[in-house]
């Protein structure tokens, strides 16, 4: 181990608990015997102080806003020792389980590859992070839950993360108590069998957005819980709770991607950075004006969707003094077919001005299209093909 890393936890690990082989005599102790000991302290953490030793946690949010690239981030941060989201320490190293069943080793690939590369750190730097993509564990048979826990106890992982919750539960129906009963016992056994902390992703309901749909035991079995809300403006805001200890403060990040090298960042942002990222936007138009949002995008190095988004924020607001206007410009394509582009201005801010489209830029609707915008509309009788930086990873539409 090279001077500077992080010890190994298995080197650190403190019990603070008796494991259930431990436990013997009568089943109850006297309160005056139990505070006679050492106070054991609040409970030691894997990542500072977002995930807990030995706890069963919960990574929670809707469809695809970012609860698979958030555990990839921390599971290479518990086995590398990087910071966690380029915030959050990770005292000790350790081994991972991670078991996937939303997605295959070729996507898993892709993921880990430009993470780890945003990171700066090489595969050797993973040899712990032991992976299992869609290999149909499931913990409705004891089959499945035996397979698990017989690789978990070969591996002997601080953490295990179960990935999704909804595809490892098999035929058990997610709201009958009965049925999702053996399955939330088993990932308790499994926290005090292995000695691990256990992270299952689930998805929220439709409605509710702030509890896991299903079952109510699914609330009432988490030690930690982790939600994960995405923005229009391609945010993710995490949000921590834990039963045994403080909560952080709410954390605000973005998946950046960085064309360069094909890597991925979970960049945290606050109030602070977002204002810098809107003077920038607005300085880079005033000096190219009648620029595409794609073409602003590009120029600016930042995401396509995020970069629309501020555009929409800040259009037809005052701003430091300024406010942009999105017009529209006729154009010839370079067959020299004419059409109507729709770029963006600065202007000094008054409440009149030049004329606007309406409210669907960047928002679920996506930004008019033309050739300069990556579209083939014209040349695809109106059916346009996504273009390489629509496609990109770092977009709002492909955050999982």
């Amino acid at each position: 181990m090279s001077a500077g890393q992080p010890a190994s936890f298995r080197e650190n690990l403190a019990k603070t608990e008796p494991t259930p082989t431990e436990i013997s005599g009568p089943l109850a102790i006297s309160a005056a015997d139990l505070l006679l000991r050492d106070d054991p302290g609040p409970p030691p953490a894997l990542i500072e102080p977002l995930l807990l030793e030995r706890e069963v946690t919960a990574v929670i949010g809707k469809h695809k806003s970012a609860k698979t690239w958030l555990i990839l981030e921390m599971a290479i941060a518990i086995v590398s020792g990087v910071d966690a989201l380029r915030r959050f320490r990770v005292p000790n190293t350790g081994p991972v389980l991670l078991i996937l069943e939303e997605s295959g080793q070729r996507a898993l690939h892709r993921r880990l590859s430009m993470l780890s590369r945003g990171h700066g750190i090489d595969a050797e730097s993973l040899r712990d992070l032991h992976v299992a993509a869609n290999r149909r564990i499931r913990l409705d048979q004891s089959e499945g839950r035996e397979r698990l826990m017989t690789e978990a106890s070969r591996i002997n992982p601080v953490a295990i993360f179960l990935d999704p919750i909804v595809r490892l539960k098999g035929d058990a129906d997610e709201n009958s108590q009965a049925e999702m009963a053996p399955i939330l016992n088993y990932m308790r056994d499994l926290r005090e069998e292995i000695g691990a902390s256990v992270v299952f992703v689930h998805h929220t309901g439709h409605k509710e957005t702030e509890r896991m749909r299903g079952s109510s035991d699914f609330e009432a079995y988490w030690e930690t819980r982790i939600r994960v809300e995405r923005k229009k403006d391609d945010t993710v805001t995490l949000t921590t709770e834990h039963r045994e200890a403080e909560a952080d403060a709410p954390v605000i990040f973005r998946l950046d991607y960085e064309p360069a090298d094909e890597s991925i960042r979970l960049q945290p942002i606050d109030r602070d950075t977002e204002n810098e990222m809107r003077v920038e936007l607005l300085d880079y138009v005033e000096a190219n004006p009648s620029m595409t949002g794609k073409d602003i995008s590009v120029g600016v190095n930042r995401a396509k969707a995020a970069t629309l988004e501020r555009l929409k924020a800040l259009r037809d607001k005052a701003y430091e003094g300024r406010t942009l206007r999105q017009i529209e410009e006729d154009r010839k394509d370079t067959a020299g077919r004419p059409y109507t582009a729709h770029v963006w201005k600065v202007e000094p801010w008054s409440q009149g001005g030049l004329p606007h489209l309406g409210d669907h830029v960047g928002s679920e609707r996506s930004e008019p299209t033309s050739p300069d915008e990556g579209s083939e509309s014209a040349r695809t009788n109106g059916n346009p093909r996504p273009s390489a930086a629509e496609k990109a990873p770092g977009n709002a539409g492909n955050i999982p």
